[in-house]
């Protein structure tokens, strides 16, 4: 069914998780959004692998590579990670792990552990390409962006009533965990 697709359908995502790139690179300190990147061109060969921008190169700050969604900007970036680095904050953002709905039939998606990577993953992941996500994967990992660097427990049902109009049940909202400090998310700003 169409509601199981959110749980059970995963999509290379692309472009949408690169504001997860970035996020993780600002909470472990290794990027800031006035740090400046060359997107030469707008066209950059890594490992065999050539990216391309659909805007004008130049130098821009990260921030700005964001904003435009460059390629070559935020994979240039993203080169500051180590590996392990790169997987738990994908991992920490609830990607290529299930969210624990109470629906049968949910897929964990694709998110490969580093010793499995080839040559070309990390610059690859950075963009959002070489990992599977679930619409569900995603919408949680972006409400962790709104909810100030919160990863919240998805819930199907808010509270229950009885017929005169009592709560008989009432499921409050639940972190899963911190991904990332509020002052990132701040800083990013809507995305």
């Amino acid at each position: 069914s169409d509601a199981l697709s959110a749980i059970n359908a995963p999509y290379e995502p692309g472009s949408t998780l690169k504001p997860f790139t970035v996020a993780g690179l600002l909470a472990r300190g290794l990027a800031r959004l006035d740090d400046t990147v060359s997107t030469g061109n707008g066209r950059w060969t890594i490992e065999g692998r050539t990216l391309t921008d659909t805007h004008e190169g130049g130098d821009m700050t990260l921030g700005d590579a964001v904003r435009v969604s460059s390629n070559v900007g935020v994979a240039k970036a993203a080169q500051a990670f180590n590996p392990g680095q790169q997987y738990e904050n994908l991992r920490d953002f609830g990607f290529g792990i299930e969210t624990g709905l109470p629906l049968p039939g949910e897929v964990s998606g694709t998110l490969r552990r580093p010793d499995r990577w080839s040559r070309q993953s990390a610059v690859s992941l950075a963009i959002g390409y070489e990992i599977g996500v679930t619409p569900m994967q995603m919408a949680l990992a972006y409400g962790a962006l709104a909810n100030g660097g919160s990863l919240m427990e998805p819930r199907l049902v808010a509270e229950v009533r009885g017929g005169d109009g009592s709560v008989v049940e009432q499921n409050a909202p639940r972190e899963v965990r911190r991904v990332v400090p509020r002052e990132v998310t701040e800083e990013l700003g809507p995305v």
